[in-house]
Protein backbone atom coordinates (compact mmCIF):
# COMPACT_ATOMS: atom_id res chain seq x y z
CA UNK A 1 0.00 0.00 0.00
CA UNK A 2 2.83 2.34 0.95
CA UNK A 3 4.61 1.68 -2.69
CA UNK A 4 1.39 2.82 -4.17
CA UNK A 5 1.05 6.39 -1.73
CA UNK A 6 4.74 7.26 -2.75
CA UNK A 7 5.54 11.23 -2.57
CA UNK A 8 7.66 10.63 -5.51
CA UNK A 9 6.66 8.42 -8.59
CA UNK A 10 7.49 5.07 -8.61
CA UNK A 11 8.41 2.64 -11.46
CA UNK A 12 6.45 -0.36 -11.42
CA UNK A 13 9.77 -2.41 -11.80
CA UNK A 14 11.21 -0.20 -8.48
CA UNK A 15 8.18 -1.79 -6.70
CA UNK A 16 8.51 -5.20 -7.93
CA UNK A 17 12.27 -5.09 -6.89
CA UNK A 18 11.20 -3.16 -3.72
CA UNK A 19 8.72 -5.99 -3.06
CA UNK A 20 10.95 -8.88 -3.97
CA UNK A 21 13.69 -7.55 -1.07
CA UNK A 22 10.69 -7.56 1.49
CA UNK A 23 9.49 -11.00 0.35
CA UNK A 24 12.58 -12.44 1.25
CA UNK A 25 13.55 -9.97 4.16
CA UNK A 26 10.54 -12.00 5.33
CA UNK A 27 11.35 -15.40 4.47
CA UNK A 28 14.84 -14.92 5.84
CA UNK A 29 14.22 -12.98 8.97
CA UNK A 30 16.27 -10.24 7.83
CA UNK A 31 16.97 -7.23 10.02
CA UNK A 32 15.54 -3.60 9.41
CA UNK A 33 19.40 -2.52 8.22
CA UNK A 34 20.13 -5.37 5.70
CA UNK A 35 16.69 -4.96 4.51
CA UNK A 36 17.47 -1.26 4.25
CA UNK A 37 20.33 -2.03 2.26
CA UNK A 38 19.22 -4.40 -0.28
CA UNK A 39 16.40 -1.57 -1.40
CA UNK A 40 19.15 0.92 -1.19
CA UNK A 41 20.42 -0.92 -4.21
CA UNK A 42 22.80 1.66 -6.58
CA UNK A 43 20.95 0.36 -9.78
CA UNK A 44 17.57 1.17 -8.76
CA UNK A 45 19.13 4.85 -6.87
CA UNK A 46 21.21 5.45 -10.04
CA UNK A 47 17.98 5.27 -12.51
CA UNK A 48 15.83 7.23 -9.79
CA UNK A 49 19.02 9.76 -10.31
CA UNK A 50 18.99 10.18 -13.84
CA UNK A 51 15.32 10.21 -14.16
CA UNK A 52 15.18 12.96 -11.60
CA UNK A 53 18.11 14.82 -13.37
CA UNK A 54 16.69 14.60 -16.82
CA UNK A 55 13.48 15.80 -15.99
CA UNK A 56 14.72 18.57 -13.83
CA UNK A 57 17.06 19.85 -16.84
CA UNK A 58 14.47 20.03 -19.09
CA UNK A 59 12.13 22.18 -16.15
CA UNK A 60 14.80 24.58 -16.06
CA UNK A 61 16.18 24.69 -19.53
CA UNK A 62 12.59 25.33 -20.68
CA UNK A 63 12.03 27.84 -18.19
CA UNK A 64 15.34 29.12 -18.51
CA UNK A 65 14.58 29.76 -21.95
CA UNK A 66 11.08 31.69 -21.02
CA UNK A 67 12.98 33.86 -19.11
CA UNK A 68 15.18 34.95 -21.30
CA UNK A 69 13.10 35.59 -23.98
CA UNK A 70 10.29 37.38 -21.90
CA UNK A 71 13.39 39.96 -20.80
CA UNK A 72 13.75 40.77 -24.32
CA UNK A 73 10.78 42.90 -23.86
CA UNK A 74 9.53 41.77 -27.51
CA UNK A 75 5.98 40.47 -28.18
CA UNK A 76 6.70 36.54 -28.92
CA UNK A 77 5.07 33.79 -30.17
CA UNK A 78 6.22 30.39 -28.77
CA UNK A 79 6.78 27.09 -30.39
CA UNK A 80 6.64 23.11 -28.67
CA UNK A 81 9.41 21.41 -30.57
CA UNK A 82 9.50 17.51 -29.52
CA UNK A 83 12.41 15.36 -30.40
CA UNK A 84 9.77 13.27 -32.50
CA UNK A 85 11.07 9.33 -32.28
CA UNK A 86 9.86 6.51 -30.50
CA UNK A 87 10.11 7.51 -27.31
CA UNK A 88 7.80 10.63 -27.52
CA UNK A 89 5.27 10.80 -25.97
CA UNK A 90 1.67 10.97 -28.03
CA UNK A 91 0.96 14.44 -26.26
CA UNK A 92 4.23 15.87 -27.20
CA UNK A 93 4.11 14.73 -31.01
CA UNK A 94 0.79 16.33 -31.18
CA UNK A 95 2.25 19.33 -30.05
CA UNK A 96 5.19 19.08 -32.07
CA UNK A 97 5.17 22.59 -34.02
CA UNK A 98 2.59 24.10 -32.77
CA UNK A 99 3.11 27.62 -31.52
CA UNK A 100 1.07 29.45 -28.48
CA UNK A 101 1.25 33.10 -27.76
CA UNK A 102 3.98 33.44 -25.60
CA UNK A 103 1.31 33.99 -22.82
CA UNK A 104 -1.04 31.38 -23.21
CA UNK A 105 -0.29 27.76 -22.58
CA UNK A 106 -0.34 24.94 -24.92
CA UNK A 107 -2.81 22.14 -24.71
CA UNK A 108 -2.79 18.57 -24.93
CA UNK A 109 -5.21 16.54 -27.77
CA UNK A 110 -6.50 15.36 -23.91
CA UNK A 111 -6.58 19.19 -22.68
CA UNK A 112 -3.90 19.56 -20.27
CA UNK A 113 -2.22 22.44 -20.19
CA UNK A 114 1.66 23.28 -20.08
CA UNK A 115 3.21 26.67 -19.84
CA UNK A 116 6.43 25.09 -21.56
CA UNK A 117 8.32 21.57 -21.90
CA UNK A 118 8.70 20.51 -18.05
CA UNK A 119 6.12 22.79 -16.55
CA UNK A 120 5.60 21.87 -12.77
CA UNK A 121 2.12 22.46 -12.82
CA UNK A 122 1.22 19.57 -15.46
CA UNK A 123 0.58 16.13 -14.45
CA UNK A 124 4.02 13.98 -13.75
CA UNK A 125 2.93 11.58 -17.08
CA UNK A 126 3.32 14.83 -18.88
CA UNK A 127 7.00 16.38 -17.80
CA UNK A 128 9.01 13.13 -16.06
CA UNK A 129 11.97 12.27 -18.93
CA UNK A 130 10.08 15.33 -21.37
CA UNK A 131 12.88 15.75 -24.24
CA UNK A 132 11.41 18.62 -25.50
CA UNK A 133 12.28 22.40 -26.02
CA UNK A 134 10.49 25.65 -27.05
CA UNK A 135 11.48 28.29 -29.93
CA UNK A 136 10.32 31.61 -30.06
CA UNK A 137 9.55 33.90 -32.60
CA UNK A 138 9.25 37.78 -32.43
CA UNK A 139 6.32 39.56 -33.31
CA UNK A 140 6.29 42.31 -36.25
CA UNK A 141 3.80 44.46 -37.07
CA UNK A 142 2.42 45.78 -40.54
CA UNK A 143 5.25 47.81 -41.23
CA UNK A 144 7.73 45.29 -40.40
CA UNK A 145 8.99 47.22 -36.95
CA UNK A 146 9.21 44.21 -34.16
CA UNK A 147 6.22 44.73 -31.48
CA UNK A 148 7.15 45.45 -27.37
CA UNK A 149 5.75 43.62 -25.11
CA UNK A 150 5.98 43.33 -21.43
CA UNK A 151 5.84 39.94 -19.64
CA UNK A 152 6.89 41.01 -16.22
CA UNK A 153 5.21 39.02 -13.44
CA UNK A 154 3.92 36.26 -15.84
CA UNK A 155 6.90 34.03 -14.63
CA UNK A 156 7.21 33.21 -11.57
Amino acid sequence: HLLNKAVLPITDATKKRIREVLEQANNEGWGADKTAREIEDKEIARKRANVITRTETVRATNLGALVGAAARGLKLVKEWIAVNDNRTRPDHKYLNGQTQDFEKKFETEEGIELMYPGDPDAPAKEVIQCRCVMGFEAQRDENGRLIRANYEGLIA
